[in-house]
């Protein structure tokens, strides 16, 4: 019997979802995106785009389908998640949430974004 190659391709998504200081609610978390049922997720990066200032120290943490232990975010950066990239389907719709933690004076700002690249098993919206 002859092997039938799947010809069938499919574009990565990307899903973003921005957040900001007055969001947050501290050591409370945010639920800030939604993942579809079968998303298998390639990479993903949390991006400070405004630094938080608190007085002492500021943290974000990404849980859910995509994780990252609690970040320093008191500077602008790209931080790569993890918890993706093991190729394994939801097997069911997932979220993601933020985390913020400060210590000391509240910040007056503070602001990013989480990023997940992902593909949809069994999809193709193409074919080779």
């Amino acid at each position: 019997m002859a092997y039938h190659k799947d010809a069938g391709r499919q574009t990565t998504l990307q899903a973003v979802a921005n957040f900001e200081f007055p969001d947050l609610t501290d050591a409370v978390a945010l639920e800030i995106m939604d993942l579809p049922y079968g998303a298998i997720l390639l990479s993903g990066n949390l991006v400070v785009t405004t630094t938080f200032n608190s007085a002492t120290s500021d943290t974000v943490a990404v849980t859910g389908s995509a994780t990252l232990a609690a970040t320093d975010v008191t500077s602008a950066a790209r931080t790569a998640l993890t918890g993706v990239g093991a190729g394994v389907p939801l097997s069911a719709p997932g979220t993601v949430s933020v985390t913020w933690d400060g210590t000391g004076t509240a910040p007056t700002q503070g602001a990013g974004y989480v990023q997940l690249e992902y593909i949809i098993d069994n999809r193709a919206t193409e074919v080779q």
